[in-house]
């Protein structure tokens, strides 16, 4: 049989043959061939050799990051790669569904590995981790390109603080629904952080016009800037915006009743390269209309343009003026410059 197959027995595993209980199939270079568990040692090194590191690590990527932990003490090759840079270049905590990560399990896993450049702390099961864990990122590493604590309400400006003077290279950051995150750790991150090119501020009810500002005049290669729900973020903000990050292409402004179209003028005029605009609320129907006609004309590349509206008529909390949808509707099929999607929240 071994003849006939010739060099593609090397590849395939010998199925034909009848197992016994304490038998175990390898396969090797000079052959396919059984052994007993009396003479694995006598292959392992063999098995290592035969696979080389690159396929070793991309089997370990579809490991968690419990499984990872596992694998590294099995011998010195695997726990060498387990430690390889390429292998933990990301750390998502997200996809942890079955164990709650901890201040704990931070420090464990950043002082194991090396090169992270980025951590997703957004998942349900790392609601417990506080600026503890912040400083063990800040502390291990200070690679990091990339940061997500979305919804980590224990996180507050001193942690946000620690990344910021550890990690100086940090492109990305997301610290939506970061209740305790105001404006003094926003001011870290401009003044230490001015890399950054991706910011999420959304839905942070301590963030005003000081820290967005202080993001504006720091940050000027910032490419997306979320603010939704950023009850303190006024015209001032978007003036700022403006001036200064002539590299912004997204932002979102969802949600913020403190803004009109002077400041959405500001704010367009000195980015003309603005591809997705998210509008709040502009005061009323005829405002709203205002600053579309102004966001179409300012903006030649637009891909994106979603805005809120309401569909009655009357007046809601905060004197917001509901606006008549078939009188809006109306209006938008006269901008035929770009496609508008509805958002009624």
């Amino acid at each position: 049989m071994d003849g006939k197959l010739g060099s593609h027995s090397k590849l395939c595993f010998l199925c034909c043959y009848r197992l016994k209980p304490q038998e175990t199939a390898f396969i090797c270079r000079r052959g396919s061939r059984i052994i007993s568990e009396d003479d694995h040692r006598d292959v392992s090194s063999e098995i290592h050799w035969l696979l080389p590191d690159n396929i070793w690590l991309h089997i370990f990527s579809y490991l968690s990051l419990r499984q990872r932990f596992q694998a590294s003490y099995t011998c010195r090759r695997w726990n060498n790669l387990c430690k390889d840079s390429l292998f933990w270049h990301e750390v998502d905590f997200s996809f942890c569904s079955s164990q709650r990560v901890t201040d704990d399990t931070v420090r464990a896993v950043t002082s194991y590995a090396i090169g992270i450049q980025s951590i997703d702390f957004s998942g349900d099961q790392c609601e417990s981790i506080t600026d503890k864990a912040m400083g063990h990122v800040a502390r291990f590493c200070q690679r990091l390109q990339k940061l997500n604590i979305s919804g980590r309400e224990r996180v507050t400006n001193r942690g946000l603080t620690l990344i910021a003077r550890n990690c100086p290279l940090l492109k990305e950051l997301n610290v939506e629904k970061c209740e305790e995150i105001s404006d003094k750790g926003i001011k870290s991150i401009a003044k230490n952080c001015r890399r950054l090119k991706v910011l999420s501020l959304a839905s942070c009810s301590k963030i005003s016009d000081k820290g967005v500002r202080f993001i504006a005049k720091k940050c000027t290669n910032l490419q997306s800037l979320n603010i939704a729900g950023c009850g303190g973020v006024s015209d001032t903000s978007l003036m700022t915006i403006g001036k200064h990050c002539h590299s912004l292409r997204n932002i979102n402004l969802k949600e913020i009743t403190g803004i009109s179209f002077y400041g959405i003028e500001s704010l367009v005029s000195g980015n003309p390269g603005m591809t997705h605009v998210r509008l709040g609320i502009v005061g009323d129907a005829q405002n709203t209309m205002i600053a579309l006609q102004i966001i179409v004309k300012h903006c030649q590349k637009l891909q994106f343009l979603s805005f809120q509206h309401f569909h009655k008529t009357g007046v809601v909390a905060g004197g917001v003026q509901k606006m008549n949808k078939k009188r809006l509707g109306a209006f938008i099929n006269s901008l035929n410059a770009c496609v508008f999607s509805n958002e009624n929240r």
